[in-house]
């Protein structure tokens, strides 16, 4: 036993002596070195001379250091005695730790085998499963560094029905060996508080030396006590009182303050990113992911709202940034721990203890310098060529990929003609590529005159990109329908359909002083590393791309999860999206919200217009837009060929007339059996319902134009949605595309459906 003692011990002892790799060290080095972040947690103690800051240590994380450190064979298991014959051993496996009154509580299974050595190998003399519970006591140990261990003060033995086992010369022998586990677990906080003292100044420039020091020479560890969810452990520091008189408040910001704290912020944004996507790589749960993502994303538009004049600030913004988004990271960090196991816990733990007091710590004079942050982020990474505060323009494949974005070398290359719609019940036929005429939309800042050409093409873009999308996502036919009304209010919204404008006598990306680029307004510090910032000024395919992404993320990820499509009205969830995509992921609700400012209510009552136009079938309104005509006027060319058009898709009268159908006027099978089989239609959709199929032909500008079907589909009922007649092939390839888009409908003649009619 007194070998095995002194191998424990020396094992412990050497912790932070082992050459370990990227996360392990940050066991002993991370945790104080948030002390920085905590040590005011309440902000009476600003006028203390003595700070007592509790530094808190969760049982998942202080479990985990025991494996890392006792349980550290094979499947989590401990070796408490093994004699030199293998013939007896004791072996504990899957620790648990919690509080217990003011103790610390250990239990773990347990396997005992008593043995002696023979000469055909061990003879067993008894071998036991059950048990074990340690109960002990955190207690500060003496000596040249400061360290926490643990006193045990009782320990039981349960055997496999629970029941706890009577004292006896073999049961106290066995407890004898169990308490060696507690015993020699420690926790040196002697790196900690080195590092503690090495960064006290970097974060704190404005202090003068002399104060920095009397805090470094001060702390020391004053206690440490068992709660019912972690340990905490007093850290006891020297400060100077300060006087609540002796702050004033300071101006706000010139411009040129706003501008050098503008360069700060791409240091602390570069820092938030690589953090964030640290964390999103620990953990394959994708709510975590999304609200990671969240955070981030509300980061910079605070920061973007904050260019925009929208929010005032009297202090650095980059430090109110820093203590909101670090506040919000803290119950991710939390539930992020509990998944994973060792040593990426431990890095991920370490920063649980700046969550409580980042607010108090910002009145200590916190200053975000870059050295800081530096410091800070290479504490996850030992790799000297590591720049954990670069700041890039380029889109990041590794980012776009933790938070579910299409990867970067599909999302760059040309876009291809849409092959299959949401919607369809079988592929439709390969639609006609729109890569030649989408060309010239390339800096076309378009005539009063143009409208007519220009309009069309940019709708088809859009329309294009939407059902592009939605191929990769499983989402009712409903919410899909509202999402394509989003996408073309959002730009409507945005740009009134427009990428570029002339400014000076040249075509310029229309850009606001924000930072919103292009057609659909990205802005470019919000979405920096999920886009190229170029592409987004210059490329108006890119663009539409981008933006439509952007609000089928908001509408899967956030709106939908959060309920907005039960708020009364389905269409709320594109109220819901755009609130979203103007303020942030957090403002999803905004729209209903009455607390939200006058400036954002009318934002989004524009934007509900202009969406209830679009369901309408009203979006040629735009022109209204761009040059105050409330409808475009087409051209004389135009006038006839929609004419012609519409001469060609009249329904001729029916041979028969119809059988009366409780549809209300709603054309059905009856109509359909009637026409001639070799003409052709449209088929538009195909709903699970009947009763959706009937609204969906209520909702559209000239619901006589349209019919619907009854067939089945593996088993289930199935109600097709069909559109106008015509006599050519070619023509209703003309109208699928000018009428539906790169939505392009299933072009069908009527002898095929009038077929699945007649066998059901």
């Amino acid at each position: 036993m007194k070998s095995l003692k002194s191998d424990m011990w020396l094992q412990l002892s050497m912790l932070r002596r082992k050459p370990i790799a990227m996360f392990r060290n940050i066991c002993l080095r991370f945790i104080p070195f948030f002390l920085i972040f905590v040590f005011v947690t309440q902000s009476s103690t600003l006028w203390a001379d003595t700070v007592s800051v509790p530094v808190h240590l969760s049982y998942p994380f202080l479990r985990q250091l025991l494996i890392l450190t006792v349980f550290d064979k094979p499947a989590n298991t401990a070796r408490i005695l093994v004699d030199s014959a293998g013939c007896s051993k004791i072996i504990l496996s899957e620790p648990r730790l919690s509080g217990h009154g003011n103790s610390l509580r250990l239990v773990a299974k347990a396997n005992a085998t008593i043995g002696i050595e023979s000469g055909n190998g061990c003879l067993t003399m008894m071998e036991w499963d059950g048990e074990v519970e340690v109960l002990a006591r955190p207690v500060l140990l003496t000596g040249s560094s400061p360290v926490v261990g643990f006193e045990v003060k009782d320990s039981n033995l349960y055997n496999q029905q629970g029941e706890r086992l009577v004292s006896g010369i073999v049961i106290d022998y066995f407890k004898k060996c169990v308490h060696s586990v507690l015993s020699h677990f420690q926790i040196d906080f002697g790196p900690s508080l080195d590092e503690l003292k090495a960064l006290l100044p970097v974060v704190l420039p404005s202090h003068s030396t002399a104060k920095v020091k009397k805090v470094i020479d001060s702390l020391h560890l004053a206690g440490v006590r068992a709660g019912s969810d972690n340990l905490t452990v007093e850290l006891n520091m020297e400060v100077e009182a300060l006087s609540p008189t002796s702050r004033v408040a300071e101006p706000l910001l010139t411009t040129e303050e706003m501008q050098r704290w503008e360069k700060q912020w791409e240091s602390w944004d570069a820092f938030l990113t690589f953090i964030v996507k640290w964390m999103a790589d620990a953990t394959e749960l994708a709510p975590l992911r999304a609200t990671l993502l969240e955070i981030l994303l509300d980061s910079r538009y605070e920061f973007r709202n904050a260019l925009a004049g929208d929010t005032p600030y009297e202090t650095d913004p980059v430090r109110q940034l820093f203590v909101r988004s670090w506040k919000r990271l803290v119950p991710v960090l939390q539930e992020i721990s509990v998944t994973l196991p060792g040593q990426e816990l431990l890095a991920i733990v370490a920063f649980l203890t700046a969550g409580d007091a980042l607010q108090a710590l910002e009145h200590l004079g916190l200053e975000i310098t870059t050295d800081g942050l530096r410091r800070l982020a290479r504490l996850t990474s030992e790799s000297s060529e590591f720049n954990p505060l670069r700041y890039v323009d380029d889109a990041d494949p590794e980012m776009r990929r933790l938070f579910g974005f299409e990867p970067v070398e599909e999302e760059q290359k040309d876009l291809e003609p849409l092959k299959l719609n949401f919607f369809m019940i079988r592929p439709a036929f390969a639609a006609t590529s729109h890569q030649q005429s989408w060309v010239r939309l390339d800096k076309w800042v378009p005539t009063r005159a143009e409208l007519d050409q220009y309009l069309p093409l940019v709708r088809n873009l859009l329309d294009h990109n939407a059902n592009f999308l939605l191929k990769n996502v499983n989402i009712s036919s409903q919410a899909a329908l509202i999402y394509q009304k989003l996408v073309l209010a959002a730009a409507w919204q945005e740009s009134c359909w427009r990428q570029y404008i002339m400014k000076n006598g040249k075509v310029v990306p229309l850009h606001s002083d924000s930072g919103d680029v292009g057609l659909m307004q990205i802005n470019e510090h919000v979405w920096r590393g999920f886009y190229s910032i170029h592409k987004l000024q210059w490329d108006i395919v890119y663009n539409a791309r981008a933006g439509s992404e952007i609000l089928l993320k908001y509408l899967v990820d956030y709106a939908l999860p959060k309920g907005e499509h039960k708020q009364g009205n389905v269409h709320y969830l594109a109220r819901a999206g755009y609130s979203a995509y103007n303020g942030g992921p957090s403002q999803i609700s905004r729209y209903r919200n009455p607390k939200a400012s006058e400036n954002h209510r009318k934002i989004d009552s524009a934007f509900w217009k202009k969406y209830m136009a679009v369901r309408d079938g009203r979006e040629n309104s735009i022109a209204e837009c761009l040059f105050g005509t409330a409808v475009a006027k087409p051209s004389k060319a135009a006038d006839h060929d929609k004419k012609v058009l519409e001469k060609k898709t009249q329904a001729p009268k029916p041979s028969s007339p119809p059988k009366s159908t409780k549809s209300a006027g709603l054309k059905q099978e009856s109509w359909i059996l009637a026409q001639n089989p070799k003409h052709f239609t449209l088929q538009i959709a195909a709903f699970g319902s009947e009763q959706a199929s009937k609204e969906f032909i209520h909702k559209q500008p000239q619901p006589e134009r349209f019919a619907y079907y009854r067939l089945k589909s593996k088993d289930k009922a199935l109600y097709a949605v069909i559109y106008g007649i015509f006599s050519k092939r070619s023509d209703a390839d003309k109208t699928a595309t000018s009428r539906f888009g790169e939505g392009k409908p299933w072009v069908r003649d009527f002898k095929s459906i009038q077929e699945i009619i007649k066998k059901q």
